[in-house]
C-alpha cells in the first residue's frame, strides 16, 4: 500500500492506424446482379468503376463521387449479361487501381 496517497502512473500514447480498403462483394454474385462495393477509410473524391469481360471488353463503366471515410455503394449488371468471369476494375482519385476477378 501507498499510505492511502495518490500515485500515478505514466502517460501513454497510443494509436491505431487503419488502413484504407476496397470490399467487392458477393462473390460470385448472386441472380440479382448486383456487386456491392465498400469503401473503407478512402479519401474523398471521383472514383471510376469499369467491368471487363475476359476479352478485355469493358462492359460497364460508372463513376462514384465518395465524400470520404465510408461507404458502401451497388452496380447492377445487365440483364443480357452471360454467366461467367468478369474483371471489376476501380481507380481512386491518385489514378491507383484496385482490380478484382468476379463470377456470375
Amino acid at each position: 500500500e501507498n499510505g492511502g496517497g495518490i500515485k500515478y502512473s505514466r502517460v501513454v500514447k497510443v494509436s491505431f492506424e487503419v488502413k484504407p480498403q476496397i470490399t467487392f462483394y458477393p462473390n460470385p454474385l448472386k441472380e440479382d446482379r448486383l456487386i456491392h462495393i465498400r469503401m473503407e477509410n478512402k479519401a474523398e473524391g471521383n472514383y471510376h468503376v469499369r467491368v471487363l469481360n475476359t476479352l478485355g471488353q469493358v462492359m460497364m463503366t460508372k463513376e462514384l463521387y465518395h465524400v470520404g471515410g465510408n461507404s458502401e455503394y451497388a452496380l447492377k449488371l445487365g440483364t443480357s449479361w452471360m454467366h461467367g468471369h468478369y474483371l471489376i476494375e476501380l481507380r481512386d482519385p491518385n489514378d491507383v487501381k484496385t482490380v478484382i476477378n468476379f463470377i456470375y
